[in-house]
Parts: C-alpha cells; structure tokens; sequence
C-alpha cells in the first residue's frame, strides 16, 4: 500500500510539473507578464521535484525546515488566489475542458502538493527533534 501511495503522488507530482512548466512558456510566449503567478509557479516546480526526492530516498536530509514552511504556507495563499482568480475569470469562449485540465486541475494538485510536502517536512523535524 505504501508504495502504490508513493507512485500515485509520483504520477501526480509529473503531471503538475508537467503542465506548470506549460503555465509558465504559455505566459512567456503570450507575454503575460505577471511575476507573483510566475514566482508561485517556480515555487510549486521546486516543491514537486523536493517532494518526490522526499518520497523516495530513504534519508531525505533538508535543512531550513522553518524557511520552507514559511515559503510553502505563503505558496499555498498565492496559489489559492491564483487559481480561483483563474477559474473565476474564464473567458467563455474557449474550450473549457482544456483550461480544466491544463491550468484548473494542476492548480488544485499543487495544492495538494504543497500540503503534503508541508507535512512531511514537520513530520520529519519533529523527529530530529530541531522544529
């Protein structure tokens, strides 16, 4: 059970990572210039790959863990203003289902991401006994 838990977060973390990385030309490319969004997207890129090297190595070693606690809670708001910003601003006129899938449900998994991630590093403190 443990690992189907570990390769379906894998899987997870690839597809966010995936379509962040699309958010992220899509906006260079249509010159959208907006550095917050762009900012909470290189955070949750970060985290995705943080978190699978988490998952998968036996003694994942991180330091700072206050800093990235403090990095990942101010993510979480920016990317919960962001993603109901986005999904609340649709323009009727394009195809909606592919919005859903490559902006409004990453946006949603990032958070998941985010969470989980948050949890494992105070998971992971409290036993070294330095949070």
């Amino acid at each position: 059970m443990k690992n189907v838990l570990k390769i379906s977060l894998t899987l997870i973390c690839l597809y966010v990572f995936l379509a962040k990385i699309y958010a992220i030309v899509f906006s260079l490319v249509k010159r959208i210039s907006d550095w917050p969004v762009l900012l909470v997207d290189v955070v949750v890129l970060c985290a995705c790959v943080l978190l699978v090297l988490f998952l998968w190595r036996n003694r994942a070693n991180i330091r700072y863990g206050i800093v990235w606690c403090i990095l990942i809670v101010g993510a979480i708001f920016a990317q919960l203003y962001v993603g109901l910003f986005n999904f609340l601003i649709k323009n009727p006129g394009i195809d909606q289902t592919r919005v859903l899938w490559a902006f409004d449900l990453p946006n949603l998994l990032s958070l998941l991401i985010l969470v989980v991630l948050m949890i494992m590093i105070i998971k992971k403190w409290e036993r070294v006994g330095k949070i």
